[in-house]
């Protein structure tokens, strides 16, 4: 309810909220302490109630990895994890909470809740894992979800009987966005999918975006890509594609040669991983009901060592415009591939003993403007999604 005058009448009431990309921490909390605990105070430029909720994209905990093998495995210490105080929600749907087990992302929750940081995304069972993240800010219920596309890693979803983070689907993210729209006034939903490095989504991305908005999200919001995505706006639902990196460190990753020989590598985090957007809504209650608007698209960077600060567009690496002009034009001519009739569908291969999958469709624009790695660190390492790197093989037999 909103707040009552003497006279009986309602007055309006308002929270603001910012939502932040991926974030991560260097193992000895080294890189990027610095620049989280400044968040609050770089985002939070008004005298109004503020939500903060980002994508935790890290296991808090004391156990080590789960499996040795896996390309990328992250972990920061509950001591380290304090520097995460700024945000009053997380979202754990993502493809990295469950590096040290189920066990680890258990921890995880506990770390966060006892700092009084509400989750979603990860649970004992799919149903719990659907279960948002409530927050009453300023008169207003907010509900927070989160889910995971399996392309981002299929070895930990959720299942009705079984732990780890809400799978990503159609009827999935239909179900559990109409559910939390029952217990809240307005609800964002955090989708981890899309290709890594890609600053353009794929056509199954605009499909989920639909369902979502159709279902009564207000305001969906993407990470996993570690790149900015550009957004649009779907009847009155703000759809943001790819938040980028609010803070992510150099990643040490387990690669393997032409003889499936392992071997530790660096992904070191190029000018386009330390930059995203950090949009900021109003949510505000009145007699006409919740209205939704965008107060302000932040633009922020961050260097090792360094303070967060935001920026204007036109420092930024990419040109945000041009990308959402880039969907809204795939949206008129391709006004079929925009709409979900079916679940989505992927290529699959069996890679190091697990399954790997990959989206059907490449981005909307062909291939991301992402630097390429050069060619001796593509044989070297072959962290280049495959979905790309077959794109790029066909541009080149092109020219």
């Amino acid at each position: 309810m909103g707040n009552m005058r003497e006279d009986g009448a309602e007055t309006d009431s308002c929270v603001r909220v910012v939502t932040v990309g991926d974030i991560c921490l260097s193992a000895d909390g080294s890189v990027g302490q610095q620049a989280l605990r400044k968040v609050r105070s770089v985002l939070c430029r008004d005298s109004v109630p503020y939500v903060l909720v980002g994508n935790v994209e890290v296991a808090i905990t004391h156990r080590q990895p789960a499996d040795p093998s896996k390309w990328a495995s992250l972990r920061i210490t509950p001591e380290i994890a304090d520097n995460l105080a700024f945000l009053d929600a997380a979202v754990l749907a993502n493809n990295h909470v469950l590096d040290c087990g189920i066990g680890g992302a258990s921890d995880t929750r506990a770390a966060l809740d006892a700092m009084g940081i509400q989750c979603t995304g990860f649970g004992q069972t799919s149903h719990e894992a659907a279960r948002p993240a409530l927050l009453s800010v300023g008169g207003i219920r907010v509900a927070i979800v989160g889910l995971c596309c399996p392309s981002t890693n299929p070895a930990h979803l959720a299942t009705p009987t079984t732990p780890g983070v809400m799978p990503l689907g159609l009827e999935t993210l239909r179900c559990t966005v109409s559910a939390a729209r029952e217990e809240a006034d307005a609800v964002i939903a955090f989708l981890h999918w899309g290709l890594e490095q890609a600053h353009y989504p794929v056509p199954e991305q605009m499909q989920l975006a639909m369902v979502a908005a159709e279902a009564g999200a207000q305001i969906v919001v993407g990470c996993h890509q570690h790149v900015i995505q550009g957004y649009e706006q779907i009847h009155n639902t703000w759809v943001f594609y790819g938040l980028g990196n609010l803070v992510f460190p150099d990643v040490q990753v387990v690669a393997s040669d032409r003889n499936g020989v392992l071997y530790r590598d660096i992904q070191h985090q190029t000018p386009a991983n330390r930059e995203s957007i950090a949009p900021e809504f109003e949510i505000r209650r009145s007699s006409g009901g919740i209205h939704v608007r965008l107060l302000r698209l932040n633009c922020t960077k961050w260097r090792p060592q360094t303070e967060l600060v935001v920026v204007d567009r036109g420092d930024m690496t990419v040109d945000i415009q041009a990308l959402s002009d880039s969907i809204a034009t795939y949206r008129i001519a391709n006004p079929d591939q925009a709409v979900a009739r079916r679940e989505p569908s992927f290529r699959s291969e069996l890679q190091r003993g697990r399954m790997a999958y990959w989206y059907q469709s490449s981005p909307i624009s062909g291939v991301p403007d992402a630097p390429w790695p050069s060619a001796r660190r593509r044989r070297k390492s072959g962290i280049l999604p495959r979905a790309v790197s077959a794109v790029r093989r066909r541009i080149t037999a092109w020219l």
